[in-house]
């Protein structure tokens, strides 16, 4: 930088160099803004953890006889459809529940009654119907009668 020979091209480095350190500065300020680790929220939850709980059962439950068990859909969209014969209801009604994949290796050595516990929310579908992902299957165990 020579001022003494030409002064419009001095004034013209110093314009150039008060830029660049410029937008050095914004960019630095713009990275630190966005890349700094904050170790609070803005978001607040309504409870003394202060972690998201939610408070609604994720499970549905279903104690009864199994009366049919059929295997639908092809491919890797398979299910198995049980129709249950819930327990204190006319024998009239009865369900059917799609249940995701063949779940069978959770009935071994299982007999009726029993009360099966799958998600409530369908994730995937069988053929256009939404299915469940069966959880477990537990034997209800009856007292016989004198």
């Amino acid at each position: 930088m020579s001022i003494a020979r030409d002064p419009q091209g001095a004034f013209e480095e110093v314009i150039h160099l008060l830029f660049m350190i410029g937008l050095t500065c914004i960019v630095f300020f713009v990275l630190a803004k966005t890349a700094h680790c904050a170790t609070t929220s803005s978001v607040k939850h309504g409870n003394s953890l202060g972690v998201v709980i939610d408070f609604t059962n994720p499970n549905r439950y279903v104690e009864g006889q199994v009366q049919a068990v059929a295997y639908v859909g092809t491919g890797d969209h398979k299910g198995l459809v049980l129709r249950i014969q819930p327990r204190g209801t006319f024998s009239l009604f009865t369900e059917d529940l799609l249940f995701c994949g063949a779940p069978v290796d959770l009935f071994i050595g299982k007999t009726n009654p029993m009360v099966l516990t799958y998600e409530n929310v369908a994730h995937t579908s069988v053929e256009g119907i939404g299915c469940h992902i069966l959880k477990s299957v537990d034997e209800v165990k009856t007292q016989e009668k004198r």
